[in-house]
């Protein structure tokens, strides 16, 4: 009976090594990049998209990665700043590290305006040096009805540094 509750040990502790290295393996390779979508406080309405690159441990087969989640964002005067979202999307650098910001700022139509707003975020590596690209795609609607601006459509590429502020204007 004894050896029997010493084996139920072995095995139950063996079983918990195995289930604690299998997390850490999967968690280690599924390195995510957490994007946080937010407008400022500023009636000029600014969205910051805040990128962190995290170290990943596993291979570099991704060379893209996609914000997947969007978000129906309502801003005016008063309430400029309401509205945010986060994604997760895949890392491909395994050897830095960076933070950085993308800055996103749109103009009013009218008093107010509501956006949706579809964001592809793609790395490109072009004679080694990586490239972010970023494509932007702005409806605005201003009091129920069509902004003078209509569909805003727009592409930029910028050289991954570190550390870094990337910036899109739209509507100008």
């Amino acid at each position: 009976m004894k050896n029997k509750k010493v084996v139920v040990g072995i095995i139950g502790i063996l079983f918990v090594t195995a289930c604690a290295i299998v997390f850490v393996y999967f968690r280690g390779n599924a390195a995510y990049v957490k994007v946080k979508i937010h407008s400022s406080k500023e009636y000029q309405k600014t969205m910051n998209i805040d990128y962190d690159h995290a170290y990943m441990t596993g291979t570099k087969t991704m060379n893209k990665f996609y914000i997947t989640k969007q978000k129906h964002l309502e801003l005016d005067k008063e309430n400029a700043g309401y509205g945010t979202c986060e994604a997760r999307i895949p890392l491909i650098d395994n050897h830095k590290k960076s933070k950085g910001t993308i800055q996103i700022n749109y103009f009013k139509a009218n008093d107010w305006f509501q956006s949706d707003i579809d964001l592809k975020i793609n790395i490109r590596t072009i004679k080694k040096r990586q490239y972010l690209q970023i494509k932007v795609k702005l409806k605005e609607e201003g009091h129920g009805k069509k902004s003078e601006y209509g569909k805003v459509s727009i592409q930029k590429q910028f050289l991954l540094k570190d550390h870094g502020n990337y910036r899109i204007n739209l509507g100008g």
